[in-house]
């Protein structure tokens, strides 16, 4: 891909993750409206968790697919792709934090 494909791909990437968060968080709200109790604070696992788990697991496997095609010299856009993977890492790992926090309340 060329340079300027990656922003393209970002972009897309970001807004679909973005609609899908802001989704979760609008169905969270109308339940906590409701009186039901947040994702946050369930004890069991909920679609939050798959959530930030998802993310985790697609991170680690461009991550580690980034990494095999830097070693083999197999392609140039191996960099971006590893880029993007920590992206998603540390949006994913700051979900499980924000989860862990929430229950220790």
């Amino acid at each position: 891909m060329d340079g300027w494909m990656w922003g393209v791909v970002g972009a897309i990437v970001g807004t679909v993750v973005g609609i899908v968060g802001a989704a979760i968080g609008t169905w969270n709200s109308k339940r906590m409206v409701r009186g039901e109790e947040s994702f946050l604070k369930m004890k069991k696992w909920n679609v939050y968790d798959f959530f930030y788990t998802f993310l985790i697991i697609v991170g680690l496997l461009a991550l580690i697919g980034s990494l095999l095609l830097i070693e083999f010299q197999m392609t140039r856009d191996a960099f971006p792709l590893s880029l993007f993977s920590l992206v998603f890492l540390f949006i994913g790992c700051l979900n499980a934090v924000i989860r862990v926090r929430a229950l220790q309340t």
